[in-house]
């Protein structure tokens, strides 16, 4: 089982798209999770095709930014939630072992990462399923990981 969770920063990017083939290609996921896809509805299932997977479900860009995808295939998966911040399904794999995923991107803004925890809480307690949760956190765990800006002038 191999799942693939990236924040994209634009899937109509060529760049991007590229990259991404290039990690299907290697990895071959059942699921891929992408947050930050800046993809309007119209465009999806072209890349759903391109991409060679069965099934999508999307979370739509607000303005210009935003925007989640999912795909998969091989799997039977029903989506159980979503918001601007998370894609949460249950998956029935082929042997019948059923489990969740939830694709999790926490808020840039540092007034609104209370909510996003808060609602990574309550998924966690759904159910007993097995759980694995993937995304962007936007949580810096370590100070030395933190990008420093070049003082250019």
């Amino acid at each position: 089982m191999i799942i693939l969770s990236w924040n994209v920063r634009g899937l109509g990017n060529p760049r991007a798209f590229l990259a991404l083939k290039k990690l299907l290609k290697r990895f071959s996921p059942s699921l891929i999770f992408l947050s930050e896809t800046k993809l309007h509805k119209s465009e999806v299932e072209r890349f759903r095709c391109l991409l060679g997977f069965e099934g999508v479900f999307q979370v739509d860009i607000e303005g210009k930014s935003g925007g989640l995808l999912m795909f998969w295939k091989d799997w039977d998966v029903a989506v159980q939630s979503f918001s601007k911040g998370h894609i949460d399904v249950r998956v029935k794999m082929d042997n019948g072992v059923l489990w969740r995923f939830s694709g999790f991107y926490g808020s840039p803004t540092q007034s609104n990462r209370a909510a996003s925890w808060e609602l990574l809480k309550r998924l966690m307690s759904v159910d007993n399923l097995s759980w694995v949760c993937g995304g962007d956190f936007n949580e810096i765990l370590q100070r030395k990981n933190k990008e420093v800006p070049i003082d250019r002038f």
